[in-house]
């Protein structure tokens, strides 16, 4: 490679890091100071050291570069989780069980006028509907391990985060995504692999 050609990298690498962060400024506009301000600011510190290291022809593995709180300390790899999923994966979860609520609400709304109606149109002792539903807490157990499970699943294939569509969300998943998946986290390759 030429001087010339180092040069222009270096500088598109240096306006690209520039710009990142004003982008991650914008996107913690109102949590400066926050756990969560401080885990995006670090994992975009370490994704940025590498980079910058990889294009200074210094070879190194990504986890080398973890800041060193997130290496030594487990109980803050366990918070850094826990903060990715109250902050990302939460908000999909949410919009899902409103989903699902509101589609529940209406389609029995729905079976409750149509069983109004056909009663008002026909004699009184005509039931349209049998009632034998057994109501066991096995069943209960049951559908409840089916929505954790499906929560699971779409969060191991990262659909989940697809529901909430709000733009300044989305912003947010992009950019940790980003991170994540430069620093080599688990759950990011997982992902990767469902995609294709």
């Amino acid at each position: 490679d030429s001087p010339r050609s180092i040069d222009d990298r270096i500088n598109t690498l240096k306006n690209e890091i520039a710009r990142r962060q004003k982008k991650l400024k914008r996107l913690l506009r109102a949590k400066q100071g926050t756990a969560y301000a401080r885990m995006l600011e670090s994992h975009e510190e370490c994704v940025n050291s590498h980079l910058q290291q990889s294009l200074n022809g210094s070879p190194s593995s990504v986890h080398e570069n973890q800041p060193p709180s997130l290496k030594q300390n487990p109980l803050q790899l366990i918070r850094t989780m826990c903060l990715n999923e109250y902050y990302h994966a939460l908000p999909g979860c949410v919009a899902i069980t409103l989903h699902c609520l509101i589609f529940s609400s209406l389609t029995d709304l729905v079976r409750k006028l149509t069983l109004l109606a056909c009663q008002c149109a026909t004699a009184d002792d005509w039931d349209i509907i049998d009632n034998n539903y057994d109501d066991s807490s096995e069943e209960h157990l049951f559908f409840i391990m089916a929505i954790l499970f499906s929560f699971a699943l779409l969060r191991a294939t990262g659909q989940l985060f697809e529901w909430n569509e709000n733009r300044a969300y989305q912003r947010k998943i992009q950019f940790h995504f980003r991170n994540r998946w430069h620093m080599g986290c688990f759950d990011m390759r997982v992902m990767n692999w469902f995609s294709g």
